[in-house]
């Protein structure tokens, strides 16, 4: 119970002053209370640094979270957010806008299913980690640097047929300018 409200879930303030940092049902949120949407975050230890492999398995993040009756749209995966941890399966759901930086780096992960609405992936997202497929999505515009990095289970990218900014050629993944993607 905080200031005589109570939740129905698991639910933990991390940061006491503005209630933005939460852990609710297992995953750790940052909550934009003037947007009403909320970022998956790593957890941290009370220094601020990561702490690696918190959560592992099958996870399925939801599409709103709930603090005290307020409804938080779920739109990020944040920097680090799953950074080597030991995840086999992830449900994500259509909301998620951004796969930060980092976001999946390390995981066990083999394929997932990305947003439609997804639009970027960050620096290094998936590095290291044992995708083996993935298909991005018609409305993605924006991939960063060294997103499939060692990634060595890596088999095939596809890309939806009515992506305007993306294409594979000669087995390489390019934007529509034909500059090769890192």
């Amino acid at each position: 119970t905080i200031n005589g409200l109570s939740a129905k879930c698991n639910v933990t303030v991390l940061d006491d002053e503005d209630y933005n940092q939460v852990f609710i049902d297992e995953l750790y949120y940052n909550l934009d209370k003037d947007n009403y949407t909320a970022t998956v975050i790593p957890k941290t230890d009370c220094n601020g640094n990561i702490e690696n492999g918190y959560i592992s398995g099958e996870i399925t993040i939801p599409e709103n979270v709930n603090f005290f009756g307020t409804n938080y749209l779920v739109t990020c995966i944040g920097e680090y957010a799953f950074y080597n941890c030991n995840l086999t399966s992830v449900n994500l759901p259509q909301s998620i806008l951004i796969i930060d930086d980092y976001g999946f780096a390390g995981t066990a992960i083999r394929d997932i299913e990305l947003p439609d609405k997804l639009n970027k992936i960050g620096d290094f997202s998936f590095s290291e980690s044992k995708i083996e497929s993935m298909l991005l999505g018609a409305n993605l515009s924006e991939i960063g640097i060294g997103v499939f990095m060692n990634c060595k289970n890596l088999q095939a990218i596809y890309i939806d047929d009515n992506n305007p900014n993306f294409l594979i050629h000669d087995d390489c993944l390019y934007n529509k300018t034909l500059e090769n993607l890192r």
